[in-house]
């Protein structure tokens, strides 16, 4: 393992830097998803007592979640450049954190738009008849 890092670090003049930056990238979105997931933990609670779309700890916890993604997703796209200056074997591994950080961003935002509309329309179980069109 050790071997593996040192030649991914002395893969050229600037990868050591660059793997920094991706460290530290990688290190602000785990903290940041740690949080949302947090949030969206919380929000999916306050749902299920019924709390409504309009309750103040529900709305600070839904404007929280999307601080926060926006957030992701801009540390994402710093990550995205820098991944691009990545150079040997690490370039591979890196983009493929990057693409499933970005599906996990995708998904909270799904999570969190479900969450929104049970909490705005409580009354809507999300099944019925209007909502399963066939292709």
């Amino acid at each position: 393992l050790g071997e593996g890092v040192a030649s991914l670090l002395s893969s050229g003049p600037s990868a050591g830097p660059t793997m920094s930056l991706v460290a530290s990238y990688e290190e602000q979105y785990r903290e940041l998803i740690r949080g949302i997931n947090t949030k969206l933990d919380t929000l999916s609670s306050l749902q299920k007592q019924s709390v409504s779309a309009s309750d103040e700890r529900f709305s600070k916890s839904v404007a929280g979640v999307r601080q926060d993604l926006e957030e992701a997703g801009d540390v994402l796209d710093k990550l995205s450049l820098e991944a691009r200056t990545v150079k040997g074997d690490g370039k591979a591994a890196v983009q493929t954190r990057l693409k499933q950080a970005k599906i996990d961003v995708g998904i909270c935002h799904e999570t969190l738009a479900s969450l929104t509309a049970k909490a705005e329309n409580p009354a809507r179980s999300g099944g019925g008849e209007a909502g399963n069109r066939e292709a």
